[in-house]
């Protein structure tokens, strides 16, 4: 995880992890917040994911 403060009250947090597909399909995703701190404490304020690639049920037989 790559954590960037941007200012006082709010840090960019970028994170990759693996998705899963309902058709079996899996690949790699990068998860861009925006976290902001309010009374209670951090909290996710906006998010963004991002897929990078595919593979099974995606890839054709060659």
């Amino acid at each position: 995880m790559l954590v960037q403060q941007v200012s006082g009250g709010q840090v960019r947090a970028r994170s990759k992890k693996i998705g899963f597909g309902a058709d079996g399909s899996c690949g790699s995703v990068t998860y861009g917040d925006m976290v902001v701190r309010g009374e209670q404490g951090w909290c996710i304020g906006r998010s963004e994911v991002t897929a990078r690639r595919l593979s099974g049920a995606d890839r054709r037989p060659e």
